[in-house]
């Protein structure tokens, strides 16, 4: 008979696990179940991760192995991860919209300074065109003028240059 791979088990017990905590939420009403998405969507993403083909260490799985839930563990400190460490949708709610005409996502303030320059008769797109090409014109203006003062000021011998001695 074959033995069975740490991986092999775990995924049994991963199974399992997900089985209990759904009939734990059989039968709950919706307020609980909104209530407790977060936790849902831990689950899943947990046992989508440790079941899924991305997942293949075996010293990993007989670690958690050693827990009668791992995927509950895990469920949980993922939750608290994602409260305490990463704050991606904070960010997003905070500093980004969805504009409607573009479906792209800007950052408010520069939605608010390109109405204000702009108006509101010019799409958002072409007022962000609007702005990239005056960005270029300011930035090849600087560039310029960067060129123009090395050139009136630092002196260099061209004859050692053309030649590759160090001046």
């Amino acid at each position: 008979m074959k033995q069975q791979t740490n991986i092999t088990l775990l995924h049994e017990r991963l199974a399992r696990n997900l089985a209990v905590y759904k009939n734990q939420m059989d039968g709950m009403g919706i307020d609980f179940i909104f209530i407790c998405s977060a936790d849902i969507a831990a689950y899943c993403e947990i046992y989508d991760y440790l079941t899924g083909e991305g997942f293949d260490n075996e010293n990993e799985a007989a670690f958690l192995l050693q827990f009668d839930s791992p995927l509950a563990m895990l469920a949980s400190e993922w939750v608290y991860h994602k409260q305490v460490y990463d704050d991606s949708v904070g960010e997003f709610v905070s500093f980004f919209i969805e504009d409607g005409d573009t479906s792209e996502f800007m950052p408010v303030s520069l939605v608010d300074e390109l109405y204000e320059k702009y108006g509101g008769d010019i799409p958002l797109n072409t007022a962000c065109l609007l702005e990239l090409v005056g960005m270029g014109k300011s930035l090849f203006a600087m560039l310029e003028t960067a060129a123009d003062y090395a050139f009136d000021n630092i002196e260099f011998d061209v004859e050692a240059v053309d030649e590759g001695v160090d001046v």
